[in-house]
């Protein structure tokens, strides 16, 4: 190969290592401002707007050990309405990070829902972990939510 070749070469894996990095680092600023909005506007201060927003339009949402009804929430609109219903359901409810890993545009987030269901309800607590892709705006594209479902039922009793 020559010499010039090779240093375009060595110069486009720089760039390409160099933009995962800032990618990365992007999509840990992205899961952070998620989550702070997450509980900046779950209940008492219920703002599903405001938490949607955090989604990209053609969003889908799955919970592979506990799927929704009807399946998958596939688009905003459709985002907007799940979480409207569960801000319905709570007084209270936070996210409690224990760890997170970063990959590129992917992350997974580990920890717990912390919550008090609506009209003197019982508090509990789920581990939780979530499995999140986010486009080139810190909006999620993907978002796989892991929980066990004996555990939500056992909560809402």
């Amino acid at each position: 190969m020559p010499r010039m070749t090779r240093r375009i070469a060595l110069l486009a894996g720089l760039a390409l290592g160099a933009a995962t990095m800032a990618s990365a680092a992007d999509t840990d600023a992205a899961l952070t401002a998620f989550i702070e909005a997450n509980n900046r506007y779950a209940p008492p201060n219920a703002d599903p707007s405001a938490v949607a927003a955090t989604y990209a339009g053609n969003a889908v949402v799955a919970h592979p050990m506990a799927e929704l009804p009807g399946g998958p929430v596939h688009g905003a609109d459709a985002i907007l309405a799940m979480l409207k219903e569960i801000h319905g359901r709570y007084d209270t409810l936070e996210h409690v990070e224990a760890r997170r890993l970063v990959s590129g545009d992917r992350a997974v987030w580990e920890g717990w829902v912390a919550a008090t269901i609506r009209n003197d309800g019982p508090a509990f607590r789920i581990p939780f972990v979530l499995s999140l892709t986010f486009d080139a705006d810190g909006r999620v594209t993907e978002q796989f939510t892991y929980v066990r479902p004996e555990q939500v039922r056992e909560a809402r009793q």
